[in-house]
């Protein structure tokens, strides 16, 4: 779906594999938001994205999957995975979404009540290794129940 290279001179990205950059939800706008989330000073090197799931398979969002290479601070390049969640291309399916906040409970919950869980357990004295915190981990996210929300966490495919 999309292939991009940042220029590290220009640091202006490359399109290839793209009709126009309108049609493509995964920005490099969009990339470096989730990239600071996970470290604020990555420096993009490229990214590529192509639908995480098969059409059809959602009806509350778009799913991608994203591999992200970047420069960390001391200059080794590393890959991220990622999964963005994402509304859907079509207004009335946004406007029934935001009915019931759909986003909004999905950053929530990522932003406040599985972290408050870890605390939680912690503050009991659980063991680390006991610990229950067997979900993705949010890099970024961006509410405002418009077109542009979107929840971007690690891809855990990989990882059996």
């Amino acid at each position: 779906m999309a292939n991009k290279d940042v220029s590290p001179e220009a640091g202006q990205v490359s399109e290839a594999n793209l009709s126009s950059p309108e049609e493509d939800p995964i920005t490099s706008h969009l990339i470096q938001k989730i990239l600071h989330g996970y470290d604020p000073n990555a420096q993009l090197v490229s990214y590529s994205a192509k639908l995480g799931t098969k059409p059809g398979d959602n009806y509350m969002s778009i799913i991608y999957a994203a591999d992200i290479v970047f420069t960390n601070c001391d200059g080794c390049e590393e890959k991220l995975e990622v999964m963005i969640k994402i509304m859907p291309n079509n207004e009335l399916r946004i406007k029934e979404l935001n009915k019931i906040a759909v986003f909004t409970k999905e950053v929530n919950m990522y932003a406040e009540v599985l972290p408050a869980m870890v605390r939680f357990q912690k503050e009991k004295k659980i063991q680390d290794g006991e610990i229950l915190r067997d979900w993705p981990t949010c890099l970024a996210s961006f509410c405002d129940g418009g077109a542009n929300d979107f929840v971007a966490m690690e891809n855990l495919r990989g990882k059996g």
